[in-house]
């Protein structure tokens, strides 16, 4: 894929933000050399912990993207303030722009090592329509539906390029939401090469996603972390 892969994109962002010679140079070298692997890897994993920009950082791979003319398909998580002024995740169409209601609840913390659970009697009734629920937090099934199709057309429509944010407990560990879509989406990319997949993983679920997706580490290359 070369410099105009979505990996040397964001290399290119995190190296601009960098105002130190010696990393930029640092990030000249690891550009190059994780542009060669991206030819031939071209599962990308994004691996970092909640709140620290990721969803920002893909934005910004998608919009480049975009403008270099490339197809893109997926989906993005934004953080964004609603009307109570309580800060919820949505969920982002690539192809269409549109931007669905995803997080129902307030959004208490979850426990450490929260799962997935049944919503409990009465639940769905309070927020008016089917839930999921993950932890302590409740979100909107008609999101992860529309996600699922979201993806489902990248595979059929020639996707240039697929970003999913995020694979997380309920698809790793429930086998449900985005989980079917996902095996969709690397099913095309095992037999479309030049395709290129972004995934969003939590650090602590990598070595789950792969061992559930069938993927070793030589298929898949890690972005590195923005400073």
């Amino acid at each position: 894929h070369g410099g105009s892969s979505p990996l040397a994109q964001a290399l290119r962002v995190v190296q601009g933000r960098d105002t130190s010679r010696s990393r930029a140079q640092s990030f000249v070298s690891q550009r190059g050399a994780l542009a060669m692997a991206a030819a031939a890897v071209p599962v990308h994993l994004l691996c970092q912990g909640v709140q620290t920009g990721k969803t920002s950082r893909l934005r910004r791979v998608v919009d480049e993207a975009c403008a270099g003319g490339r197809r893109v398909f997926g989906i993005l998580a934004p953080d964004e303030v609603g009307e109570d002024g309580v800060l919820r995740r949505r969920t982002h169409l690539i192809s269409s722009g549109h931007n669905l209601v995803f997080q129902l609840n307030d959004g208490r913390p979850c426990p450490v090592g929260s799962a997935p659970q049944q919503p409990a009697a009465g639940e769905e009734e309070e927020y008016g329509q089917p839930v999921v629920k993950i932890g302590n937090f409740a979100f909107a099934r008609s999101a992860f539906d529309a996600a699922a199709a979201e993806l489902a057309a990248a595979t059929k429509e020639g996707a240039e390029l697929i970003v999913v944010d995020e694979i997380g407990p309920l698809e790793i560990r429930r086998g449900e939401g985005l989980h079917e879509a996902m095996k969709a989406v690397l099913a095309t990319w095992r037999e479309r090469p030049g395709m290129e997949v972004i995934v969003v993983v939590r650090p602590t679920l990598r070595s789950a996603f792969l061992e559930v997706y069938g993927l070793g580490e030589g298929d898949v290359q890690d972005l590195p972390t923005e400073a």
